[in-house]
């Protein structure tokens, strides 16, 4: 019986002289790191999905594949995720809200992203079919893709099934950007920061902590409160949390019925 290292040498031979692909199966292949989150994975095309964050639409589903997730206030001081995909994009992501004018920014850096969404202010839409990303709020999509799930109660129970859709990005050969450097970047802790094991984060009628684990190496996300779990019973958190201060203006786009 031929020992691993005969067998690997084997395999490298083979592989020199025939070009057969037997060396794949015995040596580990080098790792991807996506630039997105800086975490292992590939840097496929963008997809980002607006998703609810109230109370009613958790546990949300297909977050804790996301690369980047934003957490942006909304009307009457709520908040709604832009949650952003490339290294894995899951089946299903929900629930799914609608778009906001803060959006169309946010989005600019990644290129031309396949943007999914319930829909939108009437004076927004053009906005959006205007902007450089690829349009595929539901209102133009069928609904085998933006499905409703039978279990939770509307406005709460879009789900996008994401699979689809960017099967439907393929065929129709939509021109999607992959994953680029956005300017982050990842690597050992710098000097002449102050060391935290928790964050805690309020908006007007929502509020979110973090809080580190060294077992796992990423915050833990509670939201209102209680523990964040995704559908999959993951508890949701990040590798890097990024918190911003940034200033709220009022917009002619906004959402009287925060739809």
């Amino acid at each position: 019986m031929f020992s691993k290292r005969t067998f690997i040498l084997g395999a490298l031979a083979c592989l020199f002289l025939t070009g057969c692909s037997v060396i794949s199966e015995v040596l580990p292949e080098t790792a991807m790191t996506n630039v997105l989150s800086g975490r292992e994975g590939s840097n496929g095309p963008i997809l980002v999905v607006k998703i609810d964050d109230t109370a009613q639409a958790h546990p949300q589903i297909g977050l804790e594949d996301a690369d980047i997730v934003y957490i942006e206030q909304v009307e009457g001081g709520l908040t709604r995720l832009a949650a952003v995909f490339s290294s894995v994009i899951p089946q299903r992501i929900g629930p799914v809200r609608s778009a906001r004018i803060s959006d169309v920014e946010i989005l600019s850096q990644y290129g031309r992203v396949a943007f999914a969404y319930s829909g939108a202010q009437k004076k927004l839409l053009p906005i959006i079919a205007a902007a450089n990303l690829q349009d595929l709020g539901a209102q133009r999509q069928s609904p085998t893709i933006f499905t409703t799930d039978p279990n939770r109660t509307p406005p709460f129970a879009m789900v996008l099934r994401a699979d689809l859709l960017m099967a439907l990005v393929q065929e129709k050969n939509f021109h999607i950007d992959t994953a680029k450097n956005i300017g982050s970047k990842f690597g050992a802790l710098q000097e002449g920061g102050v060391s935290t094991s928790k964050a805690d984060m309020h908006w007007p009628a929502a509020t979110y902590s973090a809080t580190w684990s060294s077992d796992e190496s990423r915050w833990l996300l509670s939201h209102n409160n209680a523990i964040d779990v995704a559908d999959s019973g993951v508890v949701l958190g990040p590798t890097t949390l990024i918190i911003q201060m940034v200033s709220i203006t009022p917009s002619e786009y906004k959402d009287k019925v925060g739809g």
